[in-house]
């Protein structure tokens, strides 16, 4: 009758954080507008700007908290420590969405122009599309706040905790 069957097994994991729980990631971007998480194996977990202490310096292209005269930064690829205040869910992926391509490629910190002869060729940097995370929509998103105490780059409370534990 020319069906084919085939047997698949396969495992999945269920992945909801609830409001309030504590999530440990690694940043991945950061604008104006906020900071991008990346947990391994979720990418969409996002920390708006209102919800970070300090504020973003347009030099270096990192957050900057000023705590009693001390200067704490965000930096890319740095382990950090939120607390989950909502989960959004998309009525529908955008995954044709026209910035989507654009952003994915800023996201990974690599976007392409038009080179000799009409090619593409790759270059890391900034992208238009990159400008605002904010408005990227993804299926399942997650907000959180850095705005309490413990939380933020694990680097900026280790010696408060080694302290603790002597």
């Amino acid at each position: 009758d020319g069906r084919e069957h085939t047997h698949v097994e396969f495992r999945f994991a269920v992945f909801r954080p609830f409001p309030g729980e504590i999530l440990v990631g690694e940043v991945k971007h950061m604008d104006p507008t906020g900071v991008l998480i990346s947990l391994g194996f979720f990418d969409d977990v996002f920390v708006p700007s209102h919800e970070i202490r300090g504020r973003f310096d347009q030099l270096t292209q990192e957050w900057v908290w000023n705590y009693e005269g001390n200067h704490f930064r965000i930096t890319k690829d740095a382990k950090f420590r939120l607390r989950t205040t909502k989960v959004h869910f998309s009525p529908k992926p955008q995954l044709n969405a026209p910035h989507a391509d654009a952003w994915e490629r800023s996201y990974r910190g690599v976007h392409t122009e038009e080179g000799p002869e009409g090619r593409s060729t790759a270059s890391t940097g900034n992208t238009a599309a990159s400008k605002s995370i904010a408005g990227y929509e993804a299926s399942m998103r997650v907000e959180g706040t850095i705005r309490e105490d413990g939380l933020g780059c694990l680097s900026w409370w280790e010696a408060e905790e080694e302290q603790e534990d002597n």
